[in-house]
């Protein structure tokens, strides 16, 4: 857990490591537009750190704390009576995590906005996952693998080339571009087009904007590496088999999995 104060450099973070903090009002509800005190709050919050933008500001469920959500989706707790910035995790009870809840609540109502129709769709289960991934990164080959195992998933496929990765643009704009979609996406990821390792050139494609969609969505989801996944609102950062797994479950009718 981490603290902020006003009279502290905004680079500088005091790291606390204590017993888990423990909530144990109740869950508070959204702010009025018309509440003085949460304005006023929300000013304290803004002139004491006048970079830190703000997507949202609301009562916590910590008494006289306030959730702010800034860039990236992330949580801060603000104290506007000590005028302190907290960010970590609030628990009531051991096992309740009520910053991991309101997370899930966030990613759920981020994704049911995503444009579904500009994604590449694989599947038709009944187990829905998002993806944020990179042709050329290892990590997300390997993810990517593991899924085309199972048959119960719906998979809705957004790209995030990184600047480490220069031919991951083109291989995303052919995918796009592509009349079937789902295998040339398959071809790529099986790097059929890695021609640093012998394989053949991207095939040419005419421009359609597409990557451009792809990389704002995967902006709005605060992704900054790949691959990422939301399952039933559950973030999974990395190729994190095992943690895939326990969303979804075994693979129907066994497979490797790990």
């Amino acid at each position: 857990m981490g603290i902020y104060h006003r009279s502290w450099p905004l680079w500088l973070i005091v790291a606390v490591f204590s017993v888990p903090f423990i909530a144990g009002c109740a869950q508070a509800q959204e702010t009025s537009k018309g509440s003085v005190e949460g304005a006023k709050a929300q000013q304290l919050f803004s002139s004491d750190f006048p970079d830190v933008p703000i997507r949202s500001f609301a009562p916590a469920p910590l008494a006289g704390w306030y959730e702010v959500v800034v860039d990236n989706e992330r949580i801060v707790y603000f104290n506007p009576e000590e005028r302190v910035a907290m960010f970590g995790d609030l628990f009531r009870g051991q096992r309740n995590n009520l910053t991991q809840s309101r997370r899930a609540e966030m990613a759920a109502e981020l994704l049911a906005k995503l444009p579904r129709e500009a994604a590449v769709k694989i599947g038709n289960g009944p187990k829905v996952v998002y993806e944020v991934t990179d042709p050329d990164c290892s990590y997300c080959r390997r993810g990517s693998s593991y899924l085309d195992q199972r048959s119960d998933l719906t998979r809705y496929i957004f790209f995030y080339p990184l600047p480490s990765h220069p031919q991951a643009p083109a291989k995303v704009r052919f995918i796009l571009a592509a009349a079937d979609q789902q295998q040339a996406y398959h071809e790529v990821m099986k790097g059929v087009y890695d021609t640093d390792k012998g394989g053949k050139p991207v095939p040419e494609v005419t421009d359609n904007t597409k990557l451009e969609v792809h990389v704002e969505v995967a902006k709005r989801l605060g992704v900054r590496g790949t691959p990422a996944y939301w399952i039933n609102g559950q973030a999974i950062s990395g190729a994190n088999i095992p943690a895939l797994e326990q969303l979804l479950g075994p693979i129907p009718g066994g497979g490797e999995g790990r």
